[in-house]
């Protein structure tokens, strides 16, 4: 059980360091996105290191799969579908041609969408722990809602901004470090710390 919860906190932090890798990139890039004669290259950066940290996800979402035995079926089955829709969507992004914000967007998406359904489902186990539960709850529910917006701003990327839409790609993975941070910082018998 103890080496399970290694492997699922060890998966978290990186989770934890990529999003505010990305954070921080998009913040830092914001700027540039307003001003029309270098939005191009800051809308080419954002894609490089989204491609690059999906990817790198996917790479370790399904080492981590293959860590778990046939009992464990459904965190095998999860960090393995997890893995591959990242790698694919990295390589995709990587390759295309036609990749932009808005396709960064669309790739976000389903995985807001799979955070927003393991927090509902973490947050049925914490009986104890009500605070984090009513987080995970409050969380899963806007994480989902993020993942509507992003594919609704994926899907007709001309009513938008890129600003607009690297901001919302800025508050999903805000939202996620912070339902990420109290479970990568708990440790099991010395009480939840949040």
């Amino acid at each position: 059980m103890r080496a399970e919860w290694r492997l699922h906190r060890f998966v978290l932090g990186i989770l934890v360091v990529l999003l505010a890798t990305f954070t921080g990139f998009g913040l830092h890039l914001r700027p540039m996105l307003a001003h029309p004669r270098v939005e191009a290259i800051g809308a080419l950066m954002i894609v490089a290191v989204a491609a690059s940290l999906f990817f790198t996800m996917g790479i370790i979402a399904a080492t981590v799969a293959l860590q778990f035995q046939a009992r464990h079926r459904r965190e095998l089955v999860t960090y393995g579908v997890l893995g591959l829709m990242s790698i694919f969507l990295g390589i995709y992004l990587a390759w295309s041609r036609d990749a932009g914000l808005p396709e960064v967007a669309l790739a976000a998406a389903p995985q807001a969408f799979l955070f927003a359904l393991g927090e509902l489902r973490l947050a049925r186990h914490l009986e104890h722990h009500k605070a984090l539960r009513r987080s995970l709850r409050v969380g899963g529910v806007v994480e989902a809602a993020i993942g509507l917006v992003l594919v609704y701003f994926g899907a007709w990327p001309a009513v938008w901004s890129s600003a607009e839409i690297v901001n919302v790609l800025i508050y999903g993975a805000v939202i996620s470090l912070l339902q990420l941070l109290p479970l990568v910082l708990y440790r099991p018998g010395d009480g939840l710390v949040v």
